[in-house]
């Protein structure tokens, strides 16, 4: 029980700050570096991607989540105008997978939970044992966490389209001295 309590509280530390870490990189670095070259959001997600491959174990199972994740935190950055949801994304994301992952070692939710984990981390620390990302309980796994992430994106698209008075693909356009936008879903 104590080794237990001691991993959540590991989890619940360190996993937000892998998960800035990996978005101010990833969507604040790449992403606006991209953006202000190519000045198109889908070609300035094309960099982003091609980072989130490297390292990576080249199977679907991890390739899925890995490519999704990135795309819809890059989506969400473009959308919000900001990094604070996927970081929140991100950290939800993250703590969920490795306590899942932690607590199901050895069953099939712990080898489905692998893909997503490793889809999870950053770039080149892909975490996810050869046996596992080749396994069919893998694969569903990935299937699984990217139609969840999927989902959860267009929700989030949906909100910031209400909060905001515009369709859910057009980006949030405001001035920096402009008052600070009320919570989503509020």
């Amino acid at each position: 029980p104590l080794a237990a309590v001691a991993l959540v509280l590991l989890v619940l530390v360190l996993a937000p700050v892998q998960a800035a870490g990996l978005e101010l990189v990833l969507r604040g670095l790449v992403l606006q570096a991209a953006g202000t070259w190519l000045r198109a959001p889908v070609a300035a997600l094309l960099p982003v991607l091609a980072v989130v491959l490297i390292g990576r174990d080249l199977t679907p199972a991890v390739l899925l989540p890995a490519l999704t994740a990135a795309l819809c935190s890059g989506v969400l950055a473009w959308r919000s105008g900001g990094l604070e949801l996927p970081i929140a994304l991100s950290t939800v994301l993250t703590i969920a997978a490795l306590l899942t992952a932690a607590f199901g070692a050895g069953t099939g939710a712990g080898a489905g939970i692998a893909s997503l984990v490793a889809g999870l981390s950053a770039p080149g620390t892909s975490g996810t044992a050869p046996d596992a990302a080749g396994s069919s309980a893998a694969l569903a796994g990935a299937v699984a966490g990217t139609i969840a992430l999927l989902l959860v994106t267009v929700g989030l698209m949906v909100l910031l389209g209400r909060r905001e008075g515009t369709g859910p693909l057009c980006p949030t356009l405001r001035d920096a001295t402009s008052a600070v936008p009320s919570p989503l879903g509020v």
